[in-house]
């Protein structure tokens, strides 16, 4: 990787990045931490507030996260829940992609991306 790529690399994660702590700053009731590493973005929330927020980041102009592109669970013993969940959302306006992640006990429901609204519109057309 050429020194020209990995510093526009870095320059597009610090904007993420600050994008992304700008939305806890403005949305502290949906958004509970957001952890940044040089591989990935992560907002971390509360399985109750999922649908709101990632209702929020398909619609906002900044973000535009127009695609859910992967569901991930992985089992591990916390004393927040027993499975950590994250969704994976792409942004083609960021051209980045980017995780919403929260935990929950083996008896609770994951919430759903791909259930419609009363109206049958869904969040992400191309879920379920």
């Amino acid at each position: 990787m050429s020194t020209t790529t990995y510093n526009n690399l870095l320059l597009s994660q610090n904007a993420n990045a600050n994008a992304l702590i700008q939305f806890q700053a403005n949305l502290p009731a949906l958004i509970s931490g957001v952890s940044v590493t040089p591989r990935n973005a992560c907002v971390h929330t509360q399985p109750r507030h999922l649908r709101a927020l990632a209702l929020y980041f398909r619609n906002a102009t900044v973000v535009q996260a127009s695609t859910l592109v992967d569901l991930c669970v992985s089992d591990n013993f916390t004393a927040h829940g027993r499975f950590s969940v994250k969704y994976v959302l792409g942004s083609t306006k960021l051209n980045t992609r980017f995780a919403v992640s929260f935990s929950i006990d083996e008896t609770a429901a994951i919430p759903s991306l791909a259930a419609p609204f009363a109206n049958s519109q869904r969040i992400f057309a191309a879920a379920g």
